[in-house]
């Protein structure tokens, strides 16, 4: 009964976008890019939930962004949040959301969700470029099989199935994201 209430939740989420032509209107628990997580969140809360080595791999410009993670968050339709902002940026100004789903050894679930998120997002964004791929993650510790929208000033949405080695520690997850051009750019800069 909670899985019919969580697709029914998310269905109704992604269908009130019908018009989304910019990033900014697609909302994760109500956030957006450009949001401020001052709206949302304490500063306590959110100084307490910072990761700042999720990006230790990227070589230029390192330290630029750093990532908040909000587990056990109760929110409508996720479990956990991955929030990234920028550093020294006191206004937390959100470049990158990403909802987590967790789903322990259950990959054929994840990727079922996956589909109906992505059935929901076609419909509503007709004029997006998609790409659908699965790459590996770095020292073999799983794969993410990956469907992405491109907006034309290349921010993007993602739905992404992670699954997980056990040798990695992490448990299997749907993840559902928004990033900025500017952090997804960062991101990838070589």
């Amino acid at each position: 009964m909670k899985r019919l209430l969580l697709i029914l939740i998310l269905t109704f989420s992604f269908l009130t976008l019908a018009k989304a032509d910019d990033i900014r209107d697609f909302q994760i628990e109500g956030m957006s890019i450009g949001d401020s997580l001052l709206d949302y969140f304490t500063e306590s809360q959110i100084k307490a939930n910072s990761v700042y080595d999720y990006y230790q791999h990227i070589k230029k410009n390192p330290g630029k962004f750093y990532t908040i993670d909000i587990e056990d968050f109760d929110g409508d339709d996720f479990s956990i949040l991955q929030i990234s902002v920028k550093k020294g940026d006191n206004k937390y100004k959100v470049y990158m959301i990403k909802g987590i789903i967790p789903f322990e050894d259950d990959m054929d679930g994840c990727i079922k969700k996956r589909n109906e998120i992505n059935k929901n997002l076609s419909e509503i964004f007709l004029n997006l470029k998609k790409e659908e791929f699965t790459r590996k993650l770095t020292n073999d510790t799983g794969k993410i099989m990956s469907i992405t929208y491109w907006f034309e000033k290349e921010d993007i949405i993602d739905v992404d199935c992670y699954d997980w080695s056990k040798k990695s520690g992490y448990f299997d997850q749907l993840r559902i994201g928004a990033t900025s051009y500017e952090f997804n750019d960062w991101l990838t800069e070589k």
